[in-house]
């Protein structure tokens, strides 16, 4: 039995965003409502993978969308960004949530200056998820940051699609910072 708010609880359908912060709960209670009948819409496996940056990063390449040079590493190295070309770079945790990790590299020698240290976070694994060590991509920092496209994909179909522009003043188009959504027409390129 699955409880929500102390009472047990079994919808008729799930249209769940994220696992991202409960991975551990949320998806045996996601298998579990499926296994008892209920509509869950988004494979939760698929959601935990969607919410590894990396991940995204090559599903993304392998459909064809235009992505940017990417390097992804345990600790960023400025022999490893030095393949990057010149910067700024983003280096971002590939686990991230809220801008939380982010920093901008000007130079690719920076990358030694702040080594993360090993944290371990939930990650997508074959049967759903399980935590693995985070990683961090690397990438080019376009025009300066501070915008971000997000879909919203429901079913294997987009049903939302918004751009997310940061405060004045700030790279990272989080919400949670201050950022601003704007609605995108679905057919948008």
């Amino acid at each position: 039995v699955v409880y929500y708010a102390g009472e047990p609880s079994r919808p008729t359908r799930v249209i769940h965003r994220t696992v991202s912060a409960f991975p551990g709960l949320l998806v045996p209670a996601l298998m579990l409502w499926a296994a008892q009948g209920t509509k869950v819409v988004n494979d939760p496996a698929e959601a935990c993978r969607a919410r590894d940056k990396l991940l995204t990063t090559l599903a993304l390449a392998e459909s064809g969308v235009p992505t940017v040079a990417t390097l992804a590493s345990y600790a960023p190295s400025p022999a490893g960004l030095s393949r990057l070309g010149s910067a700024p770079l983003i280096s971002k945790p590939g686990h991230g949530v809220r801008g939380e990790g982010i920093e901008i590299l000007r130079l690719p020698d920076e990358a030694g200056a702040t080594k993360p240290s090993p944290r371990w976070r939930p990650g997508a694994g074959a049967d759903g998820c399980h935590s693995v060590r985070e990683h961090y991509l690397a990438q080019p920092l376009v025009r300066g940051g501070g915008e971000d496209i997000r879909a919203f994909v429901v079913g294997g179909r987009c049903v939302g699609l918004m751009r997310r522009v940061a405060r004045p003043g700030e790279v990272r188009a989080n919400l949670a910072l201050g950022g601003v959504g704007i609605p995108l027409d679905l057919h948008h390129p």
